[in-house]
């Protein structure tokens, strides 16, 4: 009886930090993923397509290095939809289509913020 006690108090605050250290690599990742997209939508603005499409690539990057990782715990479909949108942000660049790129960087914006609030810790996450 006194094992699982002490095993409980051990494995509970564990498991604890390692869904805070988790919850704050979503943060981080869904961060940087939305100041770039702001960055892209703001190039795209002043014209500047190919300073877009260097942000874009680096972008990329950054998502191929981080995607394997989250992919652990986060939700597939979310991961999924942040690669399409970019993905498809990166083709309007590429076709210099404004509205098809313009589009899908606001559309990953928003994937972008809902990776770390459906990873949050919250009751509904929790239970």
């Amino acid at each position: 009886m006194r094992g699982k006690v002490i095993s409980i108090v051990v494995t509970l605050p564990l498991l604890l930090v390692f869904g805070i250290l988790c919850m704050l690599y979503v943060y981080r990742v869904s961060q940087a993923g939305i100041e770039s997209a702001k960055r892209i939508e703001a190039m795209v603005e002043a014209g500047e397509t190919e300073e877009a499409l260097e942000e874009a690539r680096a972008l990329e990057a950054m998502w191929e290095k981080n995607e394997p990782l989250l992919e652990l715990w986060v939700c597939h479909a979310d991961t999924d939809e942040v690669r399409k949108k970019l993905l498809l942000a990166v083709l309007g660049l590429e076709t210099n289509n404004r509205g098809i790129t313009l589009e899908n960087v606001a559309l990953l914006q928003e994937a972008f913020e809902h990776l770390h609030h459906r990873d949050d810790i919250t009751w509904a996450n929790v239970l």
